[in-house]
């Protein structure tokens, strides 16, 4: 499976995706209750593929505190 664009990815892609960050969240969880000695609850991450200016108008408000990925894919 290759894909050139992100506008080319469907709903699998994107679950594909959604999973691997799952994965990923899981780790550091567990690392970090492990870390600070505590449970440390995260939900599922959401997965957005968005230009510059789509991403500000997602994120909202900018005195919000927030966490995001900035990935590129080749």
């Amino acid at each position: 499976m290759k894909i050139n664009r992100y506008d080319e990815m469907g709903e699998r892609e994107l679950d594909i995706l959604r999973e691997i960050a799952s994965m990923g969240t899981g780790y550091a969880a567990t690392s970090l209750a492990s870390m600070i000695g505590t449970k440390v609850r995260m939900t599922i991450p959401e997965i957005s593929i968005l230009g510059y200016t789509e991403t500000i108008e997602k994120v909202g408000d900018p005195e919000e505190a927030i966490a995001a990925v900035l990935t590129c894919m080749s």
